[in-house]
């Protein structure tokens, strides 16, 4: 019976060489190809040596992690409660982020009319399409929120670039292209309203940007492309806002339901922070 059951079994026997939706196995555990495919993360290449080269790098990333991760479960790791509680806190921030794409996935895309009217709201990302040629300095966002308010007044990349060298901040300078059709709408319309030669800071990732326009080139996009893109941002923008009042809904309703420790509870409206409650 156990012979027969163990024919049934898709992997049974370690010897098996994989085959099918089976890319790899290790110690017996199969790897497959919709989980090399989510390694890739959306990767792909017209180039079949250079698309070859790709998974098999994402191949070894997942075997090197499954052998690692086994390694930690061997010495017990998993069961330490400070495992425990990190485990948590990422299971519901991946539920968190597919619960939100869920929601804007199931958002309905808008009518042609009024993307049309978004276009028309909207020229300098259209019709009247910018290629910026902008000189940057790049710099690691500072951990101190006061440093910011130092970097309001300048106006110029030279006094930035002082400001962060009296600091002992490191930086890089470089010229780069701002196309406006890959931008935030408004971050383009807040660029557009400056006046000539002023500095503007965008932050990305964990770095902040300053900019300062060089030369405008006007590229205008119309058409199917135009009207494609349009899409996309419209439908990106209305389901930012669909999560965001979904996601507040939610927390407040949650908000009624929460019991506090009396020296953990927030204060009261016109409470002073750390004043003590009446009779306390």
């Amino acid at each position: 019976m156990a012979a027969v059951t163990c024919l049934a079994l898709a992997g049974c026997g370690g010897n098996q060489t994989p085959k099918g939706q089976v890319v790899a196995t290790i110690d017996g555990k199969e790897i497959t190809q919709v989980e090399l495919k989510d390694e890739l993360g959306g990767f792909t290449s017209p180039n079949p040596a250079q698309r070859k080269a790709a998974e098999q790098a994402a191949l070894q990333q997942i075997i090197a992690r499954r052998a690692l991760a086994a390694a930690a479960e061997e010495a017990k790791i998993d069961k330490s409660p400070e495992f425990v509680r990190n485990e948590q806190k990422l299971r519901e921030l991946l539920l968190i982020q597919a619960w939100q794409n869920k929601q804007q996935k199931d958002l309905p895309p808008p009518a042609r009319d009024e993307v049309l009217a978004f276009m028309a709201a909207h020229p300098d990302q259209f019709a009247a399409r910018k290629l910026m040629t902008v000189d940057q300095i790049r710099f690691v966002t500072p951990a101190d929120p006061a440093f910011i308010e130092l970097l309001k007044p300048l106006n110029t990349l030279q006094d930035i670039a002082a400001l962060l060298t009296q600091h002992g901040i490191n930086f890089q300078t470089g010229t780069d292209t701002v196309d406006t059709l890959a931008v935030d709408t408004a971050v383009v319309d807040q660029i557009m309203k400056l006046p000539q030669n002023e500095v503007f800071i965008v932050p990305v990732n964990n770095t902040l940007v300053a900019n300062q326009i060089r030369d405008v080139r006007v590229a205008p996009i119309t058409g199917e492309a135009a009207i494609a893109r349009a899409t996309q941002l419209l439908r990106a923008q209305r389901a930012q806002i669909a999560v965001a009042r979904q996601t507040s809904y939610v927390v407040q309703q949650a908000q009624s339901k929460v019991k506090f420790n009396p020296a953990f509870a927030p204060a009261k409206a016109g409470t002073k922070p750390g004043a003590k409650a009446a009779g306390g």
